[in-house]
């Protein structure tokens, strides 16, 4: 059996520059953050986020109904790329973190999907929130990010096989 997959990363996002750990919260004060577009990098306007070790939140409201037999399985929450360092969290709950503070190329471009445990979505009014560390600076991109083309060492990621559009 094939466990379901929640694609929420492409389409509009909330976003703030700095770290309040109470921005994972289903209900908090949104007034600090911008809408954006994702994916996009956090260098570019609108956030035009230059800071250097920069964090950043990212919030989405979802407002699809989510049937009770969906709420009650196990499913995936896809995020996809994320530059570098992320912690994931669904209603307030910490769904997972990936990267690291030293990172790689692969911290980059590893798609992120992590599992959200039967029960955690509610039947509307789902919220996804994301802190974001990044090297950042002139050097290095931030935030949901994603670009056709990244290199990988000598390979180019491009294409249906690229990480950043598929796990698999």
């Amino acid at each position: 059996a094939h466990t379901p997959v929640l694609t929420v990363r492409n389409g509009t996002w909330l976003f703030a520059q700095g770290d309040r750990p109470d921005w994972s919260a289903s209900s908090v004060d949104e007034s600090a953050f911008t809408q954006v577009e994702v994916p996009s990098d956090w260098r570019d306007a609108p956030m035009n986020y230059k800071a250097k070790n920069a964090v950043g939140w990212y919030r989405r409201r979802l407002d699809n109904v989510v049937p009770a037999h969906v709420a009650a399985t196990n499913l995936v929450l896809a995020i996809g790329s994320v530059a570098a360092e992320d912690h994931t969290y669904l209603n307030g709950v910490l769904l997972g973190h990936s990267g690291s503070r030293n990172p790689t190329c692969d911290d980059y471009i590893r798609f992120r999907a992590y599992t959200v445990p039967p029960g955690l979505l509610k039947p509307r009014g789902n919220v996804v929130a994301v802190r974001v560390w990044s090297q950042g600076g002139a050097d290095y991109p931030g935030g949901l990010f994603d670009h056709p083309t990244l290199q990988n060492g000598d390979r180019t990621r491009n294409g249906p096989f690229d990480v950043a559009v598929s796990p698999g």
